[in-house]
C-alpha cells in the first residue's frame, strides 16, 4: 500500500510538471522598445484605442504602435502634445478620444479620428478649469465624466 502511494504521487508528480513545462513553452514574448522606435523605454502608461491602435505614453513623449511600428507624438508645433512628460493615459472608446496626463502641464485630449490635440491648463480666473499643471492620473466617472488626479491639489470631476 505504501509503495503503491508513493509511485502515485510520482505519477501525479511528474504528469504536472510535464504539463507546466508545455504550458512553458507555448509562452511568446516580444520585447519592444527604443530600437523599435519607441521614444523612451521609461513607460508610464498604456491603452488601446477604438481604432485597435496602442498608445503608450512616456518621459520622451506619447506613442501609437499599429502592430508593426510606432508613430511618436512629441511636443512641437501646433498639433502636438503640451508636453513630453508623460504620466497615464486613458482611452475612451465611446467617444475615440486618448485622455492624456502631462507631468506639468495639465492635461491634453487627442482626437484618434484626426490626431487633434485640445489642451486643459489650470486657470485659477476659471473655477471650471483644472485644478493643477501636475495630473497624475484619468479615470473614468459616470455620465462621460472623468476624474483628474492631481500632483498636489487633489481630485477633479471634470465634465468634458
Amino acid at each position: 500500500m505504501k509503495r503503491t502511494f508513493r509511485n502515485l504521487f510520482l505519477l501525479c508528480f511528474l504528469a504536472f510538471g510535464l504539463t507546466a513545462a508545455a504550458v512553458q513553452a507555448a509562452v511568446n514574448i516580444s520585447r519592444l522598445g527604443a530600437e523599435q522606435g519607441l521614444s523612451n523605454n521609461y513607460i508610464m502608461g498604456m491603452a488601446q484605442d477604438r481604432n485597435g491602435f496602442v498608445w503608450v505614453s512616456t518621459e520622451s513623449g506619447l506613442n501609437r504602435f499599429d502592430g508593426t511600428r510606432f508613430r511618436p507624438f512629441r511636443k512641437g508645433g501646433g498639433n502636438s502634445p503640451m508636453s513630453n512628460e508623460l504620466n497615464r493615459i486613458y482611452a475612451d472608446t465611446t467617444a475615440n478620444v486618448l485622455w492624456i496626463a502631462n507631468q506639468r502641464h495639465g492635461l491634453d485630449r487627442l482626437d484618434c479620428s484626426d490626431y487633434t490635440f485640445t489642451h486643459y491648463r489650470p486657470d485659477t480666473g476659471n473655477p471650471d478649469a483644472i485644478g493643477s499643471p501636475g495630473v497624475t492620473d484619468i479615470a473614468p466617472a459616470a455620465g462621460g465624466k472623468l476624474w483628474v488626479a492631481t500632483y498636489t491639489d487633489g481630485i477633479d470631476l471634470m465634465d468634458p
